[in-house]
């Protein structure tokens, strides 16, 4: 783990008055990892010792009213570009310094009185998505920060199962979409580690996912770990940005994360998504036409005809030869997906022209649609319809109460799905 720490905490004689807080608790904390010392003042250019500052009206004074703001900034945005080129997991920073405070700072008024608030370059770290921690808070459980690795999967799965246990407007990033995504194709895994995840103990509270690739993403916290929100907002901004900026889909209830999603200079965009719902309390009627029939495929023994149902189905066209020639990745393991809800409708001469896919856990009391197509040539036919209402029926004989899907297609009216929510998009480059 790569950690920041106030330089005085090690034992450097940076302090105003030329002595050290070494601090014994923080030396074991670091111990054999990568630690990257730093003292803001000094590297705004103030001298050892120096007259004691405190913050005053947000401006940094010395003991003879004299203004030390320009220095102490300057210094921040140094040890801020510290951080980043060192791309940190965690800063250790020294307690109640108008530099360094995480928690509480000296008052003003130089009488020895406390406030709630930070200094100028704890603030800083924040604002930039990077975790500060008081160093007397390290004998107390805090949220620590890592980086996804692949042995994170099932806590991240179990962290929005939780999630969309206390709130369905988190319900367009369920368990089943991050596990669509890291099994699709197209998901530049080489990218993974830059997510961020926020963990207390070994469950993870907060977490910053990207969609496929960076440039979209997903932030938000459990009930309780709200406070990480702006710190992980930060993050996904400067850790899963593409070309274009980034991207981030907010429920339009969540008035809180669109304020923050605001606050931190994003702006909204034209790009939205809706969420529909359905009840499922009813055995749901399956018609085919003549001569068709619903399969389950084994992507094993079938995945060419998988691939050329999707290739039509998704409107790349009819040329054979050049499906052909496009370049064939195959799908990646998924842990959960059960090929019970993975159907398709098979023609009279029997090719695969129509596929539906369900995702559910048996944790949950939902199923989540994804994804659903027809080739062209095939469709107003009711496939799409018969094999997503079979697909329901056995979700429903499992224990799903209900299905959700991201679309706004009339074709999902038609079978009974209704609005549940809507999230606007907010972009800041």
């Amino acid at each position: 783990m790569k950690i920041l720490v106030s330089a005085c905490l090690l034992g450097q004689k940076c302090k105003y008055n030329g002595g050290d807080n070494r601090n014994e608790k923080v030396l074991a904390f670091t111990e054999g990892q990568e630690v990257i010392p730093v003292c803001p003042e000094v590297a705004g250019g103030l001298p050892i010792p120096r007259l004691s500052c405190e913050i005053v009206n947000g401006v940094v004074m010395n003991t003879r009213g004299e203004s030390k703001d320009r220095e102490y900034r300057e210094g921040a945005e140094k040890c801020l570009q510290k951080a980043k080129e060192a791309g940190i997991d965690l800063a250790v920073l020294q307690s109640r310094s108008p530099s360094c405070g995480v928690n509480q700072i000296y008052d003003g008024s130089f009488s020895g009185k406390l406030v709630q608030g930070s200094g100028i370059f704890a603030s800083l770290l924040r604002e930039n998505g990077f975790r500060a921690v008081d160093a007397e808070d390290l004998d107390k459980n805090f949220v620590q920060f890592r980086r996804y690795r692949e042995e994170d999967y099932d806590a991240v799965i179990d962290f929005l199962i939780t999630l969309n246990e206390s709130s369905r407007a988190h319900i367009n990033w369920n368990w089943a979409r991050f596990e669509w995504m890291i099994g699709h194709p197209m998901t530049d895994c080489s990218q993974l580690e830059k997510m961020g995840l926020w963990l207390d103990g070994e469950t993870v509270v907060g977490a910053a996912l990207f969609d496929m690739y960076p440039g979209e993403a997903f932030v938000d916290t459990l009930p309780g770990y709200e406070m990480l929100y702006p710190e992980i907002l930060a993050y996904a901004f400067r850790e899963l940005q593409d070309e274009n900026g980034l991207g981030v889909a907010v429920c339009d209830s969540l008035t809180w994360e669109v304020s923050e999603a605001l606050r931190q200079g994003f702006s909204v965009a034209e790009q939205s998504e809706t969420v529909l719902r359905k009840d499922m309390k009813e055995e749901l009627p399956v018609t085919l036409p003549a001569g068709y029939s619903i399969v389950e495929p084994v992507p094993e023994r079938d995945m060419d005809a998988l691939q050329w149902l999707f290739w039509r189905g998704f409107d790349h066209g009819e040329d054979r030869a050049e499906f052909e020639r496009e370049e064939k990745v195959l799908p990646r393991e998924r842990k959960h997906f059960d090929p019970r809800l993975a159907l398709a409708a098979r023609d009279p001469s029997g090719e695969l022209v129509s596929y539906c896919s369900l995702w559910y856990d048996k944790r949950t009391d939902y199923a989540y649609v994804e994804p659903v197509c027809t080739v062209p040539s095939h469709r107003m036919k009711g496939l799409a319809g018969a094999l997503l209402n079979e697909a329901m029926n056995r979700a429903h004989a499992m224990g799903a109460e209900k299905a959700y899907v991201i679309s706004d297609q009339a074709f999902y009216g038609k079978l009974g799905f209704e609005y549940a929510f809507h999230y606007t998009f907010y972009w800041k480059k």
